[in-house]
């Protein structure tokens, strides 16, 4: 069977895109509008009665990085709103599960480039040229000015943010003529932390200046280390004592992990461990001895403690799930669509 010409694929592609996008402006509208109304009902509302609302923001690129190279040539964030009641009042999540803002940048365009090289100046078209910086650095600013516009064009603030961006919240903030200035508040993601938590492990079992003993028996319980943690999560965010406390008691129990998955129950509470485990090898001594427990507890200051008053909010990035359904109109990242208007398409279709 004869394919349509690459002229007739573009036609059809462009009538294509721009239903999707009228399909999608509305979706994300009524989003933006459901949230307006539960803020208002809870009483999250600034002194100017806008309404306020805890937002997840994550992005996704085109192309797979592999953690070494950062040179995709296009990006999409989305913020996916997530309404979360303060820990000191209630430990449980409403969450709605919706997309209300989405901002695709583009670093190419396929016609520029070509018409460049041959010396001719480009013809009429829609470029999808919009961001002549690094890619690194396309994530920050699209949060921000999602941020940024989301009073203007959503009738909504974000004052809490869920993510593992660290940069946005330095640069986003509210302007308030009657009171103090809003600033977002950061929430850090359970699963970035614990899975930087394990991967740091992971790269030291492979430090050949400790001992392969040693480092074998580490390898082994790495999963043992992400689930320690989040049973602690679990159980201080739902707990009655105040905010702080919680707090202080989650940071004791993530300090306290490793000592138990190697034996040490000393210091373990009764929620965690009935401490009457006979029999079992205590191999603390022997690994602080050569300095592998030091280091462990190097990379729990480094990844876990210091994000404590976030996770005991015990949140996640709920962006992934809208990242993987991307994924799936993008051919798993296998294709570059990032040459014309086809990755907006698609990132389009997928918020509808």
């Amino acid at each position: 069977m004869q394919c349509m010409s690459n002229k007739a694929f573009l036609k059809h592609m462009k009538k294509v895109s721009e239903a999707i996008d009228d399909a999608a402006l509305p979706s994300m509208l009524d989003a933006a509008e459901e949230e307006k109304a539960i803020a208002i009902r809870d009483g999250n509302v600034d002194c100017d009665r806008v309404p306020m609302c805890t937002v997840v923001a994550d992005g996704v690129w085109c192309k797979r990085s592999y953690k070494t190279n950062y040179d995709s040539l296009s990006t999409i964030y989305c913020i996916f709103v997530s309404i979360i009641f303060a820990s000191q009042v209630s430990n449980v999540g409403f969450k709605t599960g919706t997309v209300p803002h989405i901002c695709v940048r583009n670093r190419y365009c396929s016609i520029c480039p070509s018409c460049q090289n041959a010396k001719q100046t480009p013809p009429s078209h829609a470029c999808f040229l919009d961001w002549n910086k690094s890619a690194t650095s396309m994530e920050a600013d699209i949060i921000a000015d999602g941020f940024l516009q989301s009073e203007k064009l959503l009738g909504l603030k974000f004052n809490k943010l869920i993510s593992e961006i660290l940069t946005v919240c330095k640069v986003v903030g509210y302007t308030m003529p009657c009171g103090p200035n809003i600033m977002v508040e950061k929430v850090e993601c359970k699963n970035h932390v614990l899975h930087d938590y394990c991967h740091k492990l992971t790269a030291l079992t492979k430090n050949t200046k400790l001992p392969v003993t040693s480092r074998n028996l580490s390898k082994k319980q790495i999963p043992i280390f992400r689930t320690a943690v989040d049973k602690a999560i679990k159980f201080r965010a739902a707990g009655n004592e105040q905010l702080n406390t919680r707090i202080c008691m989650l940071k004791a129990d993530v300090y306290n992990s490793p000592l138990h998955i190697f034996g040490d129950h000393e210091h373990c509470d009764v929620y965690f461990c009935n401490g009457n485990n006979e029999g079992e090898i205590n191999y603390v001594p022997g690994l602080k001895s050569c300095g592998l427990l030091q280091e462990i507890i190097k990379i729990i200051c480094g990844s876990v403690s210091g994000h404590v008053s976030s996770l005991i909010a015990d949140q996640n990035n709920l962006s992934e799930s809208f990242n993987s359904i991307i994924n799936k109109h993008v051919a798993r990242k296998r294709i570059n669509y990032a040459l014309r208007g086809q990755y907006k398409m698609r990132c389009s279709t997928a918020a509808v």
